[in-house]
């Protein structure tokens, strides 16, 4: 014998998925997406509302970090500005003292040819 189930074995109690009648109907198809538009449409507006109150201390935060990094801002560009100055102040510095060591080695030397050319005209 066959296993193949054959139209005579298959009188079973239970109704097949063809045999059921469709018990929906049009109207309730159509206003179920309705209910779920009107559902999306309050879950925005709820999501739009719990944003807008925990956006308030958000957006203090945020300000409150603004100013923070302006016044950090402030503070390096002050630190910058004295430091280039401090540069500056060394640079030039510099240039003085080679310049004076120049002048006073030159004045230095000639000190000393004033004394050998005394000795010689003696």
């Amino acid at each position: 014998m066959s296993n193949k189930p054959t139209a005579e074995s298959n009188t079973s109690d239970q109704p097949t998925p063809d045999d059921e009648p469709m018990n929906v109907s049009p109207e309730v198809d159509e206003a179920k997406p309705q209910t779920d538009a009107v559902d999306a449409s309050s879950d925005v507006e709820r999501s739009e509302l719990e944003s807008n109150e925990t956006a308030e201390p958000v957006e203090a935060e945020l300000a409150d970090q603004l100013a923070a990094q302006a016044k950090e801002i402030a503070k390096l560009k002050d630190a910058f500005l004295r430091a280039k100055a401090e540069e500056d102040n060394v640079r030039r510095r510099a240039e003085k003292d080679l310049a004076n060591g120049r002048k006073f080695a030159i004045e230095g030397f000639a000190k000393e040819l004033l004394n050998v050319r005394d000795s010689l005209v003696l």
